[in-house]
């Protein structure tokens, strides 16, 4: 019987005697097996194996024609195997499982740094496996080595699976450091600087004796700079040159050199060297046309291709650009002014003068003219204007004007100056004096342009009528002075009054500007007064209407007396 499911089978038996009897079986059909099958590793590298096993029946028929639960296969490449397996009830079951075979790892290694110095070291380190064998016998990921000279070294890595895979890096072993050196400019005009910069190292000592990378120099003349470099091991030298320009020489000329007013000249400048040329007017190139309204110097530079500069000049003389000037252009009554004109060679004054520089006194604000040449047929005219300033108007008064001896007076200058200069040495308006005799006070007053007119004042000094005053004339006692004390006035003066004796008429000499002249008789009475008008001039003792006899003169500066002599009237 070929039951599809469990079937129970029942039988009746019967015997000779007529007995039976029944009995039943079972019949139980089974499902299919189920088996299983795995591969131990599922990835091989080529060459390599794996083991496959089966599960889940009791005996096994592999496709490679095996029988046994576990089988070693090695597939050349990605395989799929199958096993059937039957139970001992004659139920069989069909697994199957792939291997995949790989190719072989791929393996790096790498090298830090790369280029060492002798004596230095280098760290190799490997990835993509994980195991590593390298050609020094180390099997760690990194290995740290130290090369005399350039090595390649080579590491097998190997995958948990048994794959492998071999790369190499070479460490090279140099003699130093590649430093180089760089300047910028190369080449500098005299006087000027460039930097020099090294590069390839970390400290650096130039021969300059700097320790920075970059340095500055000035060279004068074409100079080679050294430098060293190192990196804590290693070190390496380069030089480099900086050139030194000469500035260009540079010559201008004008064609012509002398024009008229109103005319042009070409100006033109040459060079041994400059390729650019720039003008004090602002125009480029090395020729440039100019009209100049009076003579004028013109720069100009020249630069070669360094930016070296040269510097030459020329000028342009403008014949008939005639000018004139005055000095002082405003003069006191009296006094004089210098009228100069330039411009020209040969000069016409509308005064009938022809020098270029002459002196004037106008008596009134008057123009002069000039008209100049330099000889050719250039021409021109100038005029210049000088002004004559009003003397300023100046009086003095004294309050009170009749004091006792030992008393004071206010002097006070009234008028339009603007300084006013005492005899006694102050200045301003108002001053307050305490002569011991009648005394001759002089106020002089300037005006802006120095004009300048004097006012004089007398203080009297009079005892009659004061109270404890002396009988004994003041006046009278400076007449009577004595020899010695005249002497002793003297000693250190350059004063002189000549002739001595006089008929009439004496002269003072060498008294200082300013200083005050007073002349007096034997009983004391001053018959005359003036002031110094001016150092080098002479002033005159005047005695023509006085009788013989011996008179005194005293000379005072700022209330003090510088000089005293008796001058001997014989006719």
């Amino acid at each position: 019987m070929s039951p599809t499911s469990t079937t129970t089978y029942s039988v009746t038996g019967t015997n000779a005697s007529g007995c039976s009897g029944t009995a039943s079986v079972t019949v139980s059909v089974g499902s299919s097996l189920t088996v299983s099958a795995t591969a131990s590793p599922a990835t091989i590298c080529t060459g390599g194996s794996s083991t496959l096993t089966a599960t889940g029946a009791t005996n096994y028929q592999w496709n490679t024609g095996e029988t046994t639960a576990s089988i070693t296969v090695n597939p050349t490449s990605t395989t799929t195997y199958s096993v059937t397996g039957t139970n001992s009830s004659g139920c069989s079951g069909t697994a199957s499982v792939t291997v995949t075979v790989g190719s072989s790892l791929t393996v790096t290694a790498t090298a830090s740094p790369t280029s060492i110095c002798a004596g230095g070291t280098s760290t190799l380190t490997a990835s993509g496996a994980t195991s590593y064998q390298w050609n020094t016998g180390e099997s760690t990921a990194s290995i740290t080595v130290s090369p005399t000279s350039t090595t390649t070294y080579s590491v097998t890595g190997t995958s948990s699976s048994g794959c492998s895979g071999t790369a190499s890096v070479t460490v090279s072993v140099g003699n130093g450091l590649n430093v180089t050196a760089t300047a910028s400019p190369s080449t500098v005009c005299s006087g000027s600087s460039s930097t020099v910069t090294a590069s390839g190292a970390t400290n650096y000592h130039w021969n300059t004796g700097e320790t920075t990378a970059s340095i500055t120099v000035t060279p004068t003349q074409q100079t080679t700079y050294t430098v060293t470099g190192d990196n804590g091991s290693c070190t390496g030298s380069a030089s480099v040159t900086v050139g030194v320009s000469d500035p260009p020489t540079v010559t201008a000329t004008a064609s012509p050199a002398t024009i008229c007013a109103g005319a042009s000249t070409t100006l033109t400048a040459t060079s041994n060297g400059a390729n650019v040329f720039l003008w004090s007017t602002g125009q480029t190139g090395p020729t440039i046309t100019v009209s100049p309204t009076t003579t004028t110097t013109y720069g100009v530079a020249g630069y070669n291709s360094y930016n070296c500069q040269g510097i030459a000049e020329v000028t342009v003389t403008v014949s008939g650009g005639i000018t004139a000037t005055a000095s002082p252009s405003t003069v006191c009554s009296g006094s004089s002014s210098t009228l100069t004109a330039s411009g020209g060679t040969n000069y016409h004054w509308n005064t009938g003068e022809i020098t270029a520089s002459i002196t004037v006194s106008p008596t009134q604000q008057t123009t002069y003219t000039v008209t100049g040449d330099s000889g050719g047929s250039c021409s021109g005219t100038a005029s210049v204007t000088v002004s004559v300033s009003v003397p300023p108007t100046v009086t003095a008064t004294a309050a009170p004007s009749t004091i006792c001896p030992g008393a004071s007076s206010t002097l006070t200058a009234s008028g339009n100056a603007n300084v006013y200069q005492w005899n006694t040495g102050q200045t301003g308006q108002t001053i307050t004096v305490s002569p011991n005799s009648t005394t001759t006070y002089f106020v002089a007053g300037y005006n802006s342009f120095n004009c300048r007119t004097i006012a004089q004042v007398d203080v009297v000094v009079d005892g009659s009528g004061c109270t404890g005053a002396s009988s004994m004339s003041a006046a009278r006692s400076e007449a009577n002075t004595s020899d010695e004390q005249i002497q002793a006035d003297n000693e250190s003066s350059a004063i002189a009054v000549y002739p001595n004796p006089s008929k009439g008429i004496s002269y003072i000499t060498n008294a200082p500007k300013d200083a005050v002249v007073e002349v007096y008789n034997l009983v004391g009475q001053r018959i005359s007064t003036g002031i110094v008008e001016s150092e080098s001039a002479q002033t005159e003792v005047d005695l023509l209407r006085q009788m013989k006899g011996v008179y005194l003169v005293r000379i005072s500066k700022s209330g003090k007396s510088i000089y005293q002599n008796r001058i001997l009237k014989i006719e």
